[in-house]
């Protein structure tokens, strides 16, 4: 096959992956900078389109060529996003993970799969006080950045860049149908993040504490709500006719990573979150084909709790909420109570 036939079906290709809503001339012409006049040549073959304008396409739609040519590599390319203390703005980061959901939701069918090894980060951004104390815990004692070293958290702090764009993250998660994966041990992640403060003193009072534990129990309700009705919604609301699919797994194997797996429109992404908050994706389809392939077999060995499956819901709910009162009340032994 001659480059020119590549090239118009590489053109193809874009058009299929991208929402249909999304110019492709239009997109392309902002990433190269030039015509549409210019694209609509380009997208005929007729101007030949150079290897730096094919790297810059890939580039910025996140789109591996190996996908295209369908090469048979054991490589993989991931994109990567890092998080350095000297560059990082949360209000940035937060406004980055909001249009990527706009984004998601140009596509009609779209469906996110979470395996997670703790609860989604789209259920506390509903319940500001946790998700501000998830990001602070994140940014101090994780990723070691310097201007929190000396502080104490206090909800406060966070709370401004988190409570509307959280919010607003949280509602657009509804509205795509999800699939979670979770193991009862996933609570212990956080309880053990809040002990670990409560134990080194980094807790500005008491009641900052007690207002930390009871964000993090509304959540837990807010989440047994949704499993129930099968369907998504944010908090102080009900489900509605056009409310979207709300599938809860309840697998008794340890969850080693936190794996997103985003179908939209039969094209399918893979995030892996690293490091804390850091994250990589990738589109390369053998990667994505393979990575839902073995969800699919977790998910055929886990309890379905969404909707039906009342007892082992309960169960399941009931179990995190007693791990919780357990730290909540000091009965749990730790480094420093041993």
């Amino acid at each position: 096959m001659d480059y020119k036939v590549k090239q118009v079906d590489f053109f193809k290709f874009l058009k299929s992956v991208l929402p249909e809503q999304i110019s492709v001339v239009d997109e392309i012409a902002g990433i190269l900078n030039i015509s549409n006049d210019s694209v609509y040549r380009r997208i005929r073959g007729e101007k030949e389109l150079s290897l730096d304008e094919l790297r810059k396409i890939c580039s910025e739609l996140k789109i591996p060529l190996d996908t295209f040519l369908h090469l048979q590599s054991s490589n993989i390319l991931f994109y990567s996003k890092y998080i350095r203390q000297e560059t990082f703005d949360l209000k940035s980061y937060l406004e980055e993970m909001l249009q990527t959901f706009r984004q998601f939701l140009h596509f009609k069918e779209r469906q996110l799969i979470y395996l997670t090894k703790d609860f989604p980060i789209y259920h506390y951004f509903m319940f500001p006080e946790i998700a501000s104390f998830k990001y602070f815990f994140w940014m101090k004692t994780y990723l070691n950045f310097a201007e929190y070293q000396k502080k104490k958290f206090s909800i406060n702090i966070l709370m401004n860049e988190i409570k509307d764009t959280g919010m607003e993250i949280a509602r657009l998660y509804t509205d795509i149908h999800s699939v979670e994966i979770h193991n009862p041990d996933n609570i212990l992640t956080t309880l053990r993040q809040i002990e670990y403060y409560k134990d080194s003193h980094f807790f500005e009072s008491q009641e900052e504490l007690e207002k930390i534990y009871e964000s993090l129990n509304n959540m837990i309700d807010h989440m047994e709500e949704q499993a129930t009705a099968g369907k998504k919604f944010v908090k102080n609301s009900k489900p509605h006719t056009g409310s979207v699919a709300y599938e809860v797994y309840v697998t008794d194997f340890f969850i080693g990573d936190n794996t997103q797996l985003v179908t939209l429109d039969g094209n399918r992404r893979c995030y892996k979150v690293h490091n804390g908050i850091n994250y990589i994706t990738t589109t390369d389809r053998t990667y994505c084909d393979y990575t839902k392939k073995f969800l699919d077999t977790i998910i055929s060995k886990s309890a379905y709790i969404s909707f039906v499956g009342e007892k082992e819901r309960n169960r399941f709910f009931n179990m995190i909420r007693e791990r919780i009162n357990a730290y909540r009340e000091n009965r749990i032994d730790t480094l420093t109570n041993f």
